[in-house]
């Protein structure tokens, strides 16, 4: 009995004498952008595809925001066991910080760091688990770090992979804003002119004037900005509607030489603010479409732009154009 109270009095000791705390970081470098590698990170539903959930478990509870503070994911499975994640610092597009196993005698923080370089950025992830006076905790963190540390540079590696397989455009400097559209009538003009810039100008110039007649000619009333739908926009091949939202049709008819009566977008949509020149606009769609492949969105019909002030009134740099990409609900 002596001799066992002496080996527990031993373990004790030696177990006060642990660190309290197991820590460590794990770094790579990713080829893509800060912005892809944040949102990754930053989004539950995203992170679920890369932090070695099995594929055949059953889909997390999320709660809380989509992605951001408050944005949390809860699982449950044979494969993978049980657990939670919530973001609880959010700074775009720098630093990323998770609580794990939150209230639960798991808890434990984990954090990334992310330093952009010329064409990729520098990921640094890291992990802490205080046990306190918990001594038993202090030998499994003893024995587990090493095991958790290379746990994280495979998932690390997974990350990896999956930012660099995503679109390159760095979407940093847009703002996006989700809101929800109301489809209303508007009155509109299909055109597929030829790809070069002078084409589409003089394309859009003639479709807004015959948009302008057929409005004066049946009294009706604009009710807001002309707007411009991509149909179609891939290589050669442009395929646009020109128009111009109403505030009612009252007795006009449906359609009147190329000019007809449409319903504009009704739903969820993800909405950027472009500024300055037009000349620029499809840079700004790439970034779009960027950010919507990181963030894991569904299109759910044809993006437009909507000319918020007119060229022929205001400088070039002054220009602005609300882009709107309609995207499925989550």
């Amino acid at each position: 009995m002596l001799g066992a109270a002496g080996l527990v009095l031993v373990l004790l000791i030696v177990g006060f004498a642990l660190p309290r705390e197991s820590r460590f970081v794990v770094a790579t470098e990713v080829d893509a952008p800060a912005a892809t590698v944040f949102v990754l990170v930053d989004t539950p539903r995203r992170v679920r595809l890369w932090s070695g959930l099995a594929e055949d478990d059953p889909e997390p509870v999320y709660n809380g925001p989509p992605s951001g503070t408050g944005a949390a994911m809860s699982w449950d499975s044979p494969a993978s066991g049980a657990g939670t994640l919530e973001v609880e610092d959010s700074r775009p597009w720098t630093h990323v910080g998770w609580t794990l196993n939150a209230d639960g005698p798991g808890e434990a923080s984990s954090w990334f760091e992310l330093e952009p370089r010329p064409g990729a950025t520098v990921v640094r992830w890291g992990f802490s688990h205080d046990y306190g006076l918990n001594v038993i905790g202090r030998y499994v963190g003893l024995l587990a770090t090493g095991i958790l540390r290379r746990d994280f540079s495979q998932r690390l590696q997974q990350l990896k992979d999956l930012a660099e397989s995503l679109p390159r455009a760095d979407f940093s400097r847009l703002d996006f804003e989700p809101v929800e559209l109301r489809g209303q009538p508007q009155a509109q003009v299909t055109i597929t002119p030829s790809p070069n810039a002078g084409a589409v100008e003089s394309a859009l110039r003639d479709a807004y004037f015959d948009i302008a007649q057929f409005i004066e000619r049946h009294g009706l009333e604009a009710a807001g900005p002309p707007r411009l739908v991509l149909r179609e926009f891939e290589g050669a091949s442009r395929r646009y509607e020109a128009a111009i939202p109403l505030a009612g049709t009252r007795d006009a008819p449906r359609s009147e030489g190329r000019v007809r009566i449409g319903t504009s977008a009704d739903g969820p949509a993800l909405k950027t603010i472009h500024a300055g020149t037009y000349a620029r606009l499809a840079e700004t769609h790439r970034k779009i479409m960027a950010y919507i492949a990181a963030a894991g969105l569904e299109r759910a019909g044809a993006a437009f732009e909507s000319y918020v002030n007119d060229p022929a009134n205001v400088a070039e740099a002054a220009l602005i154009t609300e882009v709107y990409y309609p995207v499925a609900a989550r």
